[in-house]
């Protein structure tokens, strides 16, 4: 008969102890790995995070939210879901959102990052219903709304009065998607969107230590579905404190409706180049560390034609508008005969008049004269309106985008 082989205990403890070893290595690693997101905020690197609001399994509208943590400044883009793009899968033109499936957006994404010319790491999917519980969750969000809503639901009415104030979860809900009886246009909803989008990232960033107890981050971890890592999560939530609400720049993909097979597709002006430019204009914009006010970021213009070109002031008009420019006039000089197009500045300080002149590429910058527009450029309307910040007559040389030599 064998003789049975003692069992060695050492071998068992040695096992234990190497078992031991390696899940407090892996523990640790996990721990205190560093993710892509909280790197890129420590080294000062603009993120861009898609918001994507939904209803069912519908895509009601997208915000990418532009974020540069160096300067805290953000800005937020609003992409139609009627976008018009040439869609590869299917092979044909139609909406960028037919793109967007619940859950997995990445195709619907790679398409957005093709038309900003940017690329689009994060997103956030709120569910309309999850809206509700998040908000109540923030214990509300505060909107400015400029006119007073009145919404008919069933048998009840609901006033939501004009000026500041805080909306609970179904407040919000109805706040996004009511359609006014009077018709609602694309601004007045786009408006809507993004202010929401602001006031969500202001109340995060107000609730942050409230929202980091372990108990509620497990609520609004629920609430929003994400790819980012709770950790990335967590250091999102964190930054959205430094955020300067107050400046955030709100953008929109402007184009030219057309009809494609019986449906009306937005087309981005200049077959998408004019969005791309003013995205990296836009993020170059908020990694600048010049001081300046809020008032001091928007530059007003006065826009007039001095060509025979009907609507070219006009056109020139969105293009400015897409850079985030206002427009306080649009008109025709008294003569049709101006060859070179010139931006004038109404203040001593030519920097915003420079800023507009770069946009168009045009080489005359002046200041105006102190006898006023020479004539023949002159505004062909008697108009009392306030002189804008910049003035800008354009000629010939204009040719709807830029200034030809």
């Amino acid at each position: 008969m064998r003789r049975q082989r003692k069992f060695d205990k050492s071998i068992l403890l040695l096992a234990i102890i190497i078992i031991a070893v390696i899940g407090t290595v892996l523990f640790l690693v996990l721990r205190f790995r560093s993710d892509e997101l909280s790197e890129t905020l420590k080294d000062g690197k603009p993120i861009a995070t898609a918001f994507l609001v939904s209803k069912g399994d519908s895509l009601l509208f997208t915000e990418i939210f532009f974020y540069d943590p160096g300067t805290s400044k953000a800005a937020i883009l609003d992409v139609p879901g009627e976008t018009g793009s040439i869609i590869e899968s299917i092979k044909r033109i139609d909406r960028i959102d037919v793109l967007y499936k619940k859950g997995k957006p990445q195709a619907f994404l790679r398409k957005v990052e093709s038309l900003i010319g940017n690329p689009v790491r994060y997103y956030i999917e709120l569910d309309l219903a999850d809206i509700e519980r998040l908000t109540d969750l923030l214990e509300g969000v505060e909107m400015f709304i400029a006119n007073p809503i009145e919404i008919k639901q069933e048998d009840r009415l609901i006033l939501l009065p004009s000026g500041s104030i805080v909306l609970d979860g179904s407040k919000t809900s109805l706040f996004l998607t009511f359609e006014d009886a009077a018709g609602d246009s694309d601004l007045d909803r786009t408006g809507r969107n993004q202010k929401y989008i602001q006031a969500l990232l202001e109340r995060i960033g107000k609730m942050r230590i409230y929202l980091e107890n372990e108990d509620v981050f497990r609520y609004f971890q629920g609430y929003v579905k994400t790819n980012m890592e709770k950790k990335s999560l967590l250091s999102f939530m964190k930054e959205m404190q430094k955020l300067d609400v107050e400046r955030i720049v709100f953008q929109r993909v402007l184009g030219i409706m057309r009809e494609v097979d019986s449906q009306k597709l937005l087309f981005p002006h200049y077959d998408g180049k004019l969005l791309k430019e003013t995205i990296k204009q836009t993020i170059e914009t908020l990694a600048s560390t010049e001081a300046g006010s809020g008032d001091e970021l928007v530059i007003s213009l006065e826009i007039l034609n001095g060509t025979k070109v009907t609507g070219l002031a006009s056109r020139s008009a969105q293009v400015f508008q897409s850079f985030g420019f206002d427009i306080g006039y649009l008109g025709n000089t008294e003569n049709s005969d101006v060859e070179k197009t010139i931006v004038y500045s109404t203040s001593p300080d030519l920097s915003k008049a420079q800023k507009a002149a770069d946009i168009i590429r045009c080489r005359l910058v002046s200041l105006m004269p102190e006898q006023g527009i020479p004539k023949g450029q002159q505004s062909a309307a008697d108009t009392t309106a306030a002189r804008a910040d910049v003035i800008i007559v354009l000629g010939s040389d204009f040719d709807g985008r830029y200034c030809k030599d």
